[in-house]
């Protein structure tokens, strides 16, 4: 119809054809990038324009209208967490499971001693957050998560064995070359008659294990041994001649 066919109380310009029921009847809005300034979305009228893959240009989601288009199960594809977007998308123990770490984001979430309590280390993320010498305080060893951590060659620098982590790492038939004893550790890994057997006195470590009143009986003077702990004036008392020994000097003399 016409402006001078129109019902009372229309204006309209003359000449302008319109079509009454499209104009007033509430049907979406079709907007365009020209008209969307128009038409902002409210709380009110968000439903008249829902975020498509095709109008999600039109809807970007900023600081100020993220509570309009809150990120859900079914609308996160729409809204992928970038390095410029994931300000927006926080990480909380309540939207962690609508974005799982990946090999792919996990330089978007880089793990600090504020979100580390949000990403817990299990044997399966374990390849997501190697541990270095930058992030070996943000995943303290202990007896639970030792075995996330096992000491290899490689990483035996990135845990070193003090007085306080001797306990995480025992020494063993198997770990022996891991941490060799020196004159520097001799005091972590003192020799017991348990762990006798785990460190041989020979002709190079046997500075390293003195004999001494305290542990002679750990090193007992053998034909194989006797070599190794060699009798002077100053060690005399520590080998006692007796009965069982007089006849090897008897001969001798």
């Amino acid at each position: 119809m016409y402006c001078n066919e129109a019902p009372s109380g229309i204006r309209c310009a003359l000449g302008t054809k319109m079509d009454y029921n499209q104009h007033y009847s509430g049907s979406k809005l079709n907007k365009t990038n020209e008209s969307k300034d128009l038409y902002p979305v409210t709380k009110e009228s968000k439903d008249l324009y829902p975020v498509t893959n095709e109008s999600k240009d039109l809807y970007p989601v900023t600081k100020e209208s993220k509570d309009l288009y809150p990120v859900t199960n079914e609308s996160k594809d729409l809204y992928p967490v970038t390095n410029e977007s994931k300000d927006l998308y926080p990480v909380t123990n309540e939207s962690k499971d609508l974005y799982p770490v990946t090999n792919e984001s996990k330089d978007l979430y880089p793990v600090t001693n504020e979100s580390k309590d949000l990403y817990p280390v299990t044997n399966e993320s374990t390849y997501l957050y190697p541990v270095t010498n930058e992030s070996k305080d943000l995943y303290p060893v202990t007896n639970e998560s030792k075995d996330l951590y096992p000491v290899t060659n490689e990483s035996k620098d990135i845990y070193p064995v003090t007085n306080e982590s001797k306990d995480l790492y025992p020494v063993t038939n198997e770990s022996k070359d891991l941490y060799p004893v020196t004159n520097e550790s001799k005091d972590l890994y003192p020799v017991t008659n348990e762990s006798k057997d785990l460190y041989p006195v020979t002709n190079e470590s046997k500075d390293l294990y003195p004999v001494t009143k305290e542990s002679k009986d750990l090193y007992p003077v053998t034909n194989e041994s006797k070599d190794l702990y060699p009798v002077t004036n100053e060690s005399k008392d520590l080998y006692p001649v007796t009965k069982e020994a007089v006849l090897p000097l008897f001969i001798y003399q």
